[in-house]
């Protein structure tokens, strides 16, 4: 398979006309995707029957947009130039969308996709000779597929659309019946029933009461009470946001909670096993431990690596890719949870810190703190052995 480079005006075309002409009449609906007016200049390969147009730029100039066209089919995708570090020039191909049809041949156009890629730009250095490109490269995900109409794919991809677009509605809704208002109004009716002698049995009074008590409990300074009784979060000043984003970034000492990370033994001899017990009498809604904390914990030196091999910046995926996040719904009171952790014989476990970073949220007579919701807090760490 080998690309040529024509460069006339959209009429003049002897060939590949079929193709031409859907791809026109893709822009004119998708008018926002791509440039109709600039198809002077295309690659074709006659062999696969197979032609390419820049449909438009992206970034600081420095990435295309491009449109293979086969078979009545298109395909998008873009291409952005960079430097290698050793200053070479480099080509990173992303967003790939392929129809629905053409998912099983990924290989073929992958192979298309770079040598057309490579036409375009030999032709466009002819005109600005700069040093070649040394490399053509795919993101780790590039491909979307682009359901065929009616398809199961299509309708899988209209029931999640329809799902996004009815959960703040049902969130909204969801929050009316639990407001404290609801709990209010549930705990009047119950009264009105027992002030009419009706018999009502003693766990709905009970759950009634704690559910207005706990909603009442759950009050917050910074929140209008109007739209707090109907369930929804309005702020007195909105700039008290900044003030709990201060906090997140500043953790405290929290006693409540338990963490002892056992070291490697006989059983498990590749895993950590971390353990967690909440020593209070009240339940955690949320608790999460993040995976830099986890790395930091088991495995001393290995977040500095990646960022020393990043050139200084986190490289997340490669994290995630090792550690994971450790997360809970809810921590019953007296309640304890076991993570396994894998351990990184390239970075053992000398000394181990005293204390680990988490993210929590609990009643503030354990918390002590003035609001609600979620805080980062600094548990004491216990180290032991098998």
């Amino acid at each position: 398979m080998s690309f040529e480079f024509q460069s006339q005006p959209p009429e003049d075309y002897a060939e590949l006309i079929a193709e031409h002409q859907l791809l026109t009449h893709w822009l004119a609906l998708h008018h926002r995707r791509g440039v109709a007016d600039d198809l002077h200049g295309r690659m074709i390969d006659r062999e696969n029957r197979t032609v390419v147009y820049c449909i438009g730029g992206i970034g600081m100039g420095n990435g295309r947009r491009f449109a293979l066209v086969q078979q009545r089919g298109i395909i998008i995708f873009n291409a952005m130039e960079s430097l290698t570090s050793e200053r070479e020039r480099a080509m990173r191909l992303s967003s790939v969308e392929v129809p629905e049809a053409f998912d099983t041949r990924r290989d073929v156009f992958r192979t298309l996709i770079v040598e057309a890629c490579k036409c375009y730009y030999d032709w466009v250095d002819k005109d600005w000779p700069c040093s070649p490109i040394v490399q053509f490269e795919f993101d780790s995900h590039p491909w979307r597929i682009v359901p065929t109409r009616y398809s199961r794919l299509y309708w899988l991809e209209q029931a999640k659309k329809l799902k996004v677009a009815a959960k703040p509605k049902w969130l909204a809704v969801w929050r009316s019946l639990v407001s404290p208002l609801a709990s209010t109004v549930a705990l009047a009716f119950l009264a009105a029933l027992s002030l009419a002698q009706v018999r009502i049995p003693l766990p709905a009074v009970v759950l009634a009461a704690c559910w207005f008590w706990w909603r009442l409990s759950r009050y917050d300074d910074d929140l209008l009470l109007g739209p707090w009784l109907v369930g929804k979060t309005k702020l007195k000043n909105p700039m008290s946001v900044h003030k709990t984003m201060l906090r997140l970034l500043e953790p405290r000492s929290l006693n409540a909670f338990k963490v002892v990370l056992i070291r490697p033994g006989a059983s498990r001899p590749d895993c950590f096993t971390l353990k967690v017990l909440n020593t209070s009498w009240y339940p955690a809604f949320h608790f999460s431990i993040s995976a830099k904390e986890v790395a930091d914990l088991v495995a001393p030196g290995f977040s500095d690596a990646l960022r020393a091999a990043n050139k200084g910046t986190a490289n997340q995926d490669a994290l995630h890719a090792v550690f994971s996040d450790l997360q809970r719904r809810w921590l019953l009171p007296r309640q304890a949870i076991e993570w396994h952790v894998k351990a990184q014989a390239e970075f053992p476990l000398e000394k181990a810190k005293l204390e680990v970073v988490a993210l929590l949220a609990i009643s503030r007579h354990v918390s002590g703190e003035p609001k609600h919701g979620s805080q980062s807090f600094r548990l004491p760490v216990e180290v032991a052995d098998r």
